[in-house]
């Protein structure tokens, strides 16, 4: 599924949700709106948490030094890492 038109107007958010970690750095592309997406609507609208691993406090916050992309938001804080998708 598509992002909504709303989202589109602003892609930082879906493009933040996007990244694998917290020094990943990703492009604003489709694919990338696509899969921000699909990683809100997995965890923050269905809430089913079992889809990321949280990262404690005491790792993720010197991460937020690595991070390449802070205009995202938050400072590039990353508190979580996203589990691999099951399937082919």
């Amino acid at each position: 599924p598509q992002p909504p038109v709303l989202l589109t107007t602003d892609a930082r958010p879906l493009v933040f949700h996007a990244r694998d970690d917290v020094a990943a750095f990703e492009t604003d592309t489709p694919q990338a709106r696509k899969e921000g997406w699909e990683r809100i609507q997995l965890f923050a609208l269905f809430f089913q948490p079992g889809g990321v691993d949280i990262v404690p406090w005491g790792e993720a916050l010197p991460q937020m030094a690595t991070s390449r992309m802070k205009d995202l938001g938050w400072n590039g804080l990353f508190p979580f890492a996203w589990r691999p998708k099951p399937g082919p």
